[in-house]
């Protein structure tokens, strides 16, 4: 089943060529090390994987303080207090203290949310803006190290405070502006009809 089923997209946003945004890049997993849910992502599994993530959006559920918490309870249905705050567009193999990682690029929308972004940027500075990705797959090896995920297709990413990932957080902050463009947004939209599509969603809380 396709990423966008169950999925509205809402394309009546402004063009300004002025708007303001920020490229962040992040480690999403780390290659052949478990997380905390026992998961293991192999690098042949991710080479098959990782553009699957372009396209999927960035949330975060914000406290008071524009700070975040985890994940929505039935991503990728969103919380009533989640927001779209980016969407990734690239993603790469990269080796960092001698692990290998995919690190993704995401575009996060600081016209739309200044003060949300600036929290981020806070946090980002202090080393502690961490990430924890959704993703669905066909179906799982047991080892004695943990479970092998197969059949990988990235489904979004979540800014939390927790992640599964030891080494999954914020690695570089870009401020930069936008060539006018339309943008595409994406609002999660019912999904009373894809149960068969949340199957095998692996949650990182």
């Amino acid at each position: 089943m396709s990423y966008l089923d169950g999925i509205e997209k809402l394309d009546n946003y402004e063009t300004s060529s002025k708007d303001d945004y920020v490229l962040l890049t992040l480690i999403l997993i780390t290659l052949d090390y478990p997380n905390g849910n026992g998961a293991i992502f192999t690098k042949e599994e991710i080479l098959k994987a990782k553009d699957t993530i372009i396209d999927t959006p960035l949330i975060i559920i914000p406290d008071i303080l524009d700070t975040p918490t985890n994940h929505s309870n039935s991503f990728p249905k969103l919380d009533k207090k989640a927001v779209i705050v980016g969407h990734h567009i690239a993603s790469r193999i990269i080796q960092k203290d001698g692990l290998e990682h995919l690190e993704v690029t995401a575009k996060l929308y600081k016209s739309r949310y200044p003060e949300l972004v600036a929290s981020l940027q806070q946090l980002h500075l202090t080393g502690q803006l961490f990430c924890s990705m959704e993703c669905s797959y066909g179906s799982e090896e047991q080892t004695t190290n943990g479970r092998i995920l197969k059949g990988i297709k990235f489904i979004g990413n979540a800014l939390v405070t927790d992640p599964a990932g030891q080494y999954s957080k914020s690695l570089t902050w870009e401020a930069a502006k936008k060539e006018a463009e339309k943008l595409d947004w994406l609002q999660i939209a019912s999904v009373e009809n894809t149960n068969n599509w949340l199957e095998g969603i692996e949650n990182l809380d």
